[in-house]
């Protein structure tokens, strides 16, 4: 699978603006080849406010947040996420771009993965919070994430988002080039 292909498979409903974001991994032996084609892709993306945030990076792989600027914005805006978010520290009065950074800083100094990860993929509170206190066990629903609390409206979520790779995986196979997608 080209790069193209992997970030359509793991990003589309970020990218298409239907999710606030999307995580793509990436090991480091295909780092550099990677990290050229998202900076080419972030220039030709920019104008549809698109970015592409390393989160993470060390010897074995890179962690990168693909978003929707606006759609992050508004997102992390909702008084329930604003909420929680300021309970774990996050400075939720500045802009975007500080929550980013100490989202970035958490994954530095955190001795686990910063579960808090998940309000910025856009993932429901009350699953979060049942993520945390199920300790990632007990769920009623898995698909994109573990689902605590409204299985039917998870798995429309997950039917979205599904339907929205499966068409634009479509659109690539027929040839058109991803940022030509979300310009």
């Amino acid at each position: 699978m080209n790069f193209a292909m992997e970030i359509a498979n793991h990003c589309s409903p970020a990218l298409a603006g239907i999710k606030p974001a999307n995580l793509i991994s990436y090991s480091s032996a295909t780092c550099c080849s990677i990290a050229e084609y998202l900076v080419y892709l972030a220039e030709q993306l920019q104008t549809a406010r698109i970015f592409f945030r390393l989160l993470q990076s060390d010897r074995h792989h890179r962690l990168c947040l693909v978003y929707k600027e606006r759609i992050l914005q508004k997102h992390l805006s909702r008084p329930e996420v604003k909420h929680e978010l300021a309970l774990l520290g996050y400075p939720t009065d500045a802009d975007l771009e500080a929550m980013l950074d100490h989202l970035a800083k958490r994954f530095k100094v955190a001795d686990s993965f910063p579960h808090e990860i998940a309000y910025f993929l856009g993932y429901p509170v009350d699953d979060i919070k049942g993520f945390v206190v199920n300790d990632g066990r007990n769920y009623c629903l898995n698909g994109y994430w573990k689902v605590y609390s409204d299985p039917e409206q998870a798995m429309k979520s997950f039917r979205r988002y599904t339907l929205c790779r499966e068409a634009v995986m479509r659109r690539l196979a027929g040839g058109t080039a991803l940022e030509n997608l979300f310009r």
